[in-house]
């Protein structure tokens, strides 16, 4: 099974295409900002990213992983704060915000499945 999630930038930020009507903010750290400016080949102000599930062997390559401690705060608690994730043991941060916004959505289960991160 794969998700796409696609990310657009408004004025000098990003922001995933999510659904919501939350007044939070849901957007992204600086460092997964400059990373999408760098693969958004066409200069258009969008990138479009897979996440496949990933069954049997796994890679170590581009797979999306959440800090387990974060994972566990997040169904134990209804606190605001911020999450690691890590991808090729590079650290990116989202709100807890905008995960319960990509749960709710695209139903990922960071918690028991394991992506692979492939740009389309």
């Amino acid at each position: 099974m794969y998700f796409r999630l696609k990310f657009k930038k408004f004025a000098n930020h990003w922001y995933p295409e999510v659904s919501h009507d939350s007044l939070s903010d849901i957007s992204l750290c600086p460092r997964m900002e400059r990373i999408l400016e760098y693969v958004d080949k066409y200069k258009n102000g969008e990138v479009e990213i897979a996440l496949i599930e990933e069954f049997g062997v796994i890679s170590e390559h581009d797979i999306l992983q959440f800090d387990e401690k974060d994972i566990t705060r997040w169904f134990t608690s209804n606190d605001d704060f911020n999450m690691n994730i890590y991808i090729n043991n590079h650290q990116f941060i989202i709100s807890s915000d905008l995960y319960s916004l990509l749960e709710i959505q695209y139903h990922f289960n960071f918690h028991e499945n394991i992506y692979r991160i492939e740009i389309v």
